[in-house]
């Protein structure tokens, strides 16, 4: 599968069971008909259209380097000054396509991906597996043209404490033990920006860490499909009105 199209997008989400609660409603999946998001998600789809429009498919895409199939420019590793120049202009016509406003499109974690696929052999130290798994990571998000959300920070509920301290430890998301397919997880994350209508979540740890003994059970990163079992999403109150595009030229499609 290569660069994906707005239809392509909206049938991989119409497929996903994912869980959000949204001002006392429950979803399971039937996000991209939900007042709250329908807008926004469209506009996402219009953004993937543009990277099989003639006018721009050469900027936003480049050649898989396993498959040859048109992938997003925004996966290249820069290796000359004329992939920076391709990067750079294929972040401008998305943002350009909405005036700067959507808080997070996928050219950002893609980007993140890229960037931590090309330090391999950094995670390779720890063990060879740990290169490979985030090489092949960026790959299979990169040939699958993936919308990653991420989370970094633990809700703050007293802000006289560290994250580690809120509610007895039991509130931040944390590890709470580990078997022979991995660790298991409980507990909350924040500010997940576009969490609802994305294909995978990055969790990656929090930058309120400070590498004590105490912060362990707190230390980890992985990356899950956004129905996985057990995650769900507390969405904030929208501010998609439900208005003309006329009256509200942004919240009604950037939101």
């Amino acid at each position: 599968m290569a660069a994906r199209s707005g239809s392509e997008f909206l049938g991989r989400l119409a497929a996903a069971r994912v869980h959000v609660e949204i001002q006392g409603e429950t979803l399971t999946g039937g996000v991209a008909a939900h007042p709250a998001f329908r807008n926004v998600v469209r506009s996402f789809a219009e953004l993937y259209d543009m990277q099989h429009d003639p006018a721009y498919r050469d900027i936003l895409t480049y050649p898989s380097p396993t498959t040859g199939d048109p992938v997003a420019t925004s996966f290249l590793q820069p290796r000359t000054p004329e992939d920076l120049v391709q990067r750079r202009q294929a972040f401008k016509l998305w943002a350009d396509r909405s005036f700067g406003m959507l808080g997070r499109t996928g050219d950002y974690l893609n980007s993140a991906l890229m960037a931590l696929a090309s330090a391999e052999d950094w995670f390779a130290q720890a063990g060879a597996q740990y290169g490979e798994n985030i090489r092949r990571y960026y790959e299979k998000v990169r040939e699958e043209d993936l919308l990653c959300t991420h989370t970094l920070i633990p809700p703050q509920a007293n802000r006289a404490v560290s994250g580690s301290q809120q509610a007895g430890g039991s509130l931040m998301a944390h590890i709470v033990r580990e078997d022979d397919n991995g660790i298991v997880i409980r507990g909350a994350r924040m500010l997940a920006t576009i969490g609802p209508f994305a294909d995978e979540l990055l969790v990656f740890p929090s930058t309120v860490l400070r590498n004590t003994p105490e912060d362990k059970q707190y230390s980890f990163a992985c990356a899950i499909p956004n129905d996985a079992t057990g995650l769900r999403y507390l969405a904030r109150e929208p501010l998609d009105y439900g208005r003309p595009r006329h009256d509200h030229p942004l919240g009604s499609r950037f939101e």
